[in-house]
């Protein structure tokens, strides 16, 4: 089966119309690239550097700069909308953090980073090109700060509040970045809520995402009990509905942690637009569920990966994401593109249904 574009076509309805008749007619929308696995941070809720994990396991190396040229000439042949930098912590430890930038960067791409705006003074230029910042940041204040993420060296609060209003001052003369905090919902953090819309309000971010907990063996005692459940609900009553100056998802809230089912995509359609790659040169097409793990750079190139046998399989496999043993990580619970999941369906029966200029044969 090929897909014939007739003129005005675009990629986006070949990565649709193989969504739906699930095969290969493009390459996928959007990368992202696990850099590094350094951080300056211990934070209490994190699944890897947290301080209350005594044994942390071995971490690959940073990825090099070579193989970052090496994906971004693949992204540029798949005409890739955005590519994101994560970590294992802070993305911009790593030592070429400026030229992985420069490397990346095209103007029809979009870049995004997840950090926890501890970059120094010398990386603000280049964070600044950046499209969309995601900031990790669950305190308000120095002393709970302190207590949450755990700084590994004395004066990084008051970095990461000077960075904070840089890249608000950046948005309000330029537009850009987009800058966003994520507040982790855990026991310690949950009574921290109403300061942290009125510290973020005084800041001039320009988005509030609350994310549920999810822990692992050693972090389950910061998971909320049915009284911090409670305290959230009551702030979700008091703040949803308040003219704020930012975006946020309070709303959203007391639904997610009632039940993780309502998170749960019905249809995964990451496969078709998606790739994780791992700065061990392992790929997956999603970020989050190790069994989606397609390949490695190591053994074969990223468009052989992309169209291989096993990335087939697996896509078919987790199509339909089966529900998780309760025993174990529900995968699909945490994904944060479920909405995303939702459009693409609609898409799928829409243009099935109309003749939008693409001729499957």
């Amino acid at each position: 089966m090929t897909v014939k574009k007739s003129p005005g076509a675009s990629t986006d309805y070949a990565r649709i119309i193989g969504a739906a008749r699930q095969k290969i007619f493009a390459g996928p929308e959007r990368l992202l690239l696990n850099i590094v696995s350094e951080c300056p941070l211990r934070c209490s809720f994190c699944y890897t550097h947290s301080c209350l994990i005594n044994n942390r396991a071995a971490r690959p190396q940073a990825m090099s700069l070579s193989r970052i040229r090496q994906i971004a000439a693949a992204a540029d042949r798949w005409d890739a909308r955005q590519i994101t930098l994560v970590g294992r912590g802070e993305p911009t430890c790593h030592p070429r953090f400026q030229e992985i930038v420069a490397a990346l960067s095209s103007k029809n791409r979009q870049i995004s980073l997840l950090t926890n705006a501890t970059f120094p003074a010398r990386t603000a230029c280049c964070v600044a090109k950046i499209a969309r910042i995601s900031v990790t940041l669950c305190a308000p204040d120095r002393k709970n700060y302190l207590k949450i993420h755990s700084p590994a060296v004395p004066g990084i609060y008051d970095l990461v509040i000077r960075n904070m209003a840089f890249l608000a001052g950046l948005r309000r003369k330029f537009g850009k970045p987009s800058t966003e905090i994520v507040f982790v919902l855990t026991r310690e953090t949950i009574p921290l809520v109403p300061a942290m819309l009125a510290w973020v309000e005084r800041t001039g971010i320009d988005k509030l995402r609350f994310q549920p907990f999810f822990p692992v063996k050693e972090t389950q005692n910061l998971a909320p009990g049915q009284k911090d459940i409670k305290l959230l609900s009551e702030f979700c009553s008091a703040y949803a509905t308040r003219a704020w100056s930012f975006e946020h998802n309070l709303r959203d809230i007391p639904g997610q942690l009632r039940s993780s089912a309502i998170s749960r995509p019905a249809r995964c359609y990451e496969g078709w637009f998606s790739l994780y790659i791992d700065s061990d040169s392992s790929v997956r097409y999603c970020c989050l569920n190790k069994h989606t793990s397609i390949g490695s750079l190591d053994k074969n190139s990223l468009e052989e990966i992309w169209r291989s046998k096993k990335a087939e399989n697996v896509r078919a496999e987790w199509r339909t994401p089966p529900p998780q043993n309760p025993a174990k990580e529900d995968y699909c619970a945490r994904c944060v593109y479920v909405r995303q999941n939702t459009l693409h369906g609609k898409r799928i029966d829409h243009i099935l249904t109309r003749n939008l200029g693409l001729n499957v044969m």
